[in-house]
């Protein structure tokens, strides 16, 4: 009988086994490189940081983003599936005040970027994987920036310069950073 109970555990846990590693697959490789794990079921974020140095500016003149922040998320349901979206939270030079843009993604071509269309038609952003620790986010025509949930009556410097285009940022160890920027969803 324990033998019986014993073979009966081992199957199952097999069984159980074996569907967490076919959920596994079927998760994208670049999604599992950015998140740094599988995403799994329910909702995952994961914060990008950068600041830009005084020296750094000062070599880049036609650079308005003085820092950056990107909370990208990955969510499952039994109806949606797997959907993944961002925000981004950016600071400009001579402007306190943050600015945000985002919207939902999707893995692109060849799975190589995730490509992220910001509300609105904000235009569009691509995230690509340098190392385990770095992504470049890509905004090749600006973005629609709103502050506060409207983008009514943003200063005249409340945009993407032209040397703002692509930038290159940093695994933050938690969200913590991303939602001091941007607040809670």
């Amino acid at each position: 009988m324990l033998r019986s109970l014993a073979a009966t555990i081992f199957i199952t846990a097999a069984a159980i086994s074996g569907t967490a590693e076919a959920s596994d697959a079927s998760t994208s490789p670049l999604v599992r490189a950015l998140f740094g794990k599988n995403p799994g079921n329910g909702k995952t974020s994961i914060c990008f940081t950068r600041l830009y140095t005084s020296a750094h500016l000062a070599s880049h003149p036609q650079q308005n983003v003085r820092d950056m922040v990107i909370l990208m998320t990955a969510a499952k349901d039994a109806d949606a599936g797997a959907t993944y979206g961002t925000r981004v939270g950016v600071h400009f030079r001579k402007l306190g005040l943050a600015f945000e843009t985002g919207g939902g993604c999707s893995l692109g071509e060849e799975g190589k970027a995730v490509n992220c269309s910001p509300e609105c038609d904000g235009g569009s952003m691509s995230i690509a994987l340098k190392d385990a620790q770095t992504i470049y986010l890509r905004i090749p025509d600006g973005a629609r920036l709103w502050r506060g949930g409207s983008d009514e009556n943003n200063p005249a410097n409340a945009r993407f310069g032209s040397d703002d285009k692509i930038f290159k940022l940093t695994r933050a160890s938690g969200t913590r950073q991303c939602l001091s920027v941007l607040g809670k969803e």
